[in-house]
């Protein structure tokens, strides 16, 4: 029998810029690890990353060319294991969506510290680990009023707030994959 894939599923506003970089820089980080890697946004989908987000990400060797925005739904939620938004103000419109949702729902930059503070049993499903993990962490890590952890919209902006942007979702995203993997893979 093939084991369950896990399905991570990155958010933002429009899917246009952060959650898919977020999406890409996390296939690379957990390689040959099993996980869906999806990203979605709140707005309606259809449109593609900006021009300069698509150099900056071909320059990282990335390749977002062929993104075109998704928005997210209620079955896509339902189906991730675990959901990483690019600022705290996603988690909050997700979490008042779906309340069930809310120890699933972590700001990358959140996640990134949690999985170092909580590590992971690869044995156990992504899940079951996650739900039982953050079953007691305070609402408050979620639906608190910080801004502390978000990661800047690049959209509209220069090439060096793009740059800024890649190298912080980078380091998250490879924090969060060793946290998935169990430590298992390198950085």
């Amino acid at each position: 029998m093939t084991p369950e894939v896990a399905c991570v599923l990155v958010v933002c506003t429009a899917n246009r810029c952060r959650s898919p970089l977020a999406a890409a820089l996390l296939r690379r980080h957990l390689g040959t690890t099993a996980v869906r890697v999806r990203s979605a946004g709140l707005l309606p989908g259809g449109e593609a990353v900006p021009e300069i987000g698509r150099q900056v990400a071909s320059a990282a060797g990335l390749d977002l060319e062929s993104h075109r925005s998704t928005q997210v739904t209620s079955e896509m939620l339902e189906e991730a294991d675990l959901v990483l938004t690019a600022s705290r103000a996603h988690a909050q419109e997700l979490v008042a969506r779906a309340p069930d949702l809310w120890p699933r729902v972590f700001t990358l930059r959140q996640g990134e510290r949690w999985w170092a503070e909580h590590p992971r049993d690869p044995s156990t499903s992504l899940r079951g680990w996650v739900e039982r993990e953050a079953a007691d962490r305070p609402r408050r890590e979620v639906i608190g009023a910080s801004t502390a952890d978000d990661i800047v919209d690049p959209f509209g902006r220069s090439r060096r707030v793009w740059r800024q942007v890649l190298a912080v979702t980078d380091a998250a995203t490879a924090s969060v994959a060793r946290g998935i993997s169990g430590g298992d893979i390198g950085a």
